[in-house]
């Protein structure tokens, strides 16, 4: 308050200057990975939270009345949790954008628990929770069997022969797939696997026919490879690999002996040699 003195007859000119400070206020963003899993969603297991280390996502919340946004990076630095303060009263929507995924994992559904908070006078800071679900990469392989131009053996011989091939898909660490097939006339030419995760595969055959050398040639989409490796490096990846066995029959050598047996009382004559 002012206090101003005014005497007989006189005038006094006073001002009065209002300032007015906006009431600002805050929301705090978190956000939780879930795993997939048989249809089933469950918080990250602890041996997988190393994904995390690179993890990154955008969160972006906006005023509904003048369209001010304000955006924060939520990384396992800040335990993907941040506060969003010096914001004007109102009504804010929430959107996420995924810098960096989770390495071999795609994202199959994400939530704002609640999609949009109110920022009112003299109140807590509202919490919204941003849920991200994650299933594993899966892929499939197909592998088939194919005989050289000019192989020994092909298809008719292993039929007529009763022949078959016995190969083994395995992964990497040998522990988590391993299936043995067979390539046969009865089992067919050609092997499909389907929703196999992400990661790296090796493939071993044995194909040794007795008599028989054998080279095989193993191409994966088209690329020749030495060690057996297939690779499903990414969601949906299908793999074809191309086993092609060139059988060349074993040659040998034939010795003959000739002996010649003298009859009793003739002398061997030397010109029959």
């Amino acid at each position: 308050h002012g206090v101003a003195d005014i005497t007989d007859g006189g005038q006094v000119s006073i001002t009065v200057t209002n300032k007015y400070e906006e009431i600002l206020g805050g929301l705090i963003v978190e956000k939780v990975y879930m795993l997939r899993e048989g249809g089933v969603d469950i918080v990250l297991p602890e041996n997988l939270k190393h994904l995390l280390h690179d993890a990154q996502v955008d969160v972006t919340v906006t005023h509904k009345g003048d369209n001010d946004s304000y955006t924060r990076q939520l990384t396992s630095h800040n335990d993907f949790k941040v506060a969003i303060n010096n914001l004007s009263l109102g009504e804010y929507t929430l959107t996420e954008t995924e810098k960096v995924a989770l390495p071999g994992y795609h994202l199959v559904a994400h939530t704002f628990a609640p999609a949009s908070l109110t920022v009112v006078e003299g109140a807590a800071a509202p919490k919204s929770i941003l849920t991200n679900v994650y299933a594993r990469d899966t892929g499939s392989i197909t592998i088939e069997k194919q005989f050289a131009q000019g192989s020994d053996l092909g298809v008719a011989d292993f039929i007529a022969k009763g022949l078959s091939i016995h190969l083994t898909l395995t992964s990497e660490d040998g522990v988590s797939f391993k299936q043995e097939f067979t390539f046969s006339q009865e089992q067919g030419w050609s092997k499909s696997f389907t929703d196999l995760p992400s990661g790296k595969y090796y493939i071993t055959e044995n194909a040794q026919v007795a008599g028989y050398d054998l080279a095989a040639v193993i191409t994966v989409n088209g690329t020749v490879v030495n060690d057996g490796l297939i690779e499903i490096s990414g969601h949906n990846d299908q793999i074809s690999v191309i086993i092609t066995n060139d059988y060349q029959q074993q040659q040998g050598a034939l010795e003959v002996q000739k002996s010649f047996v003298d009859e009793p009382g003739q002398p061997f004559d030397q010109n029959l040699l």
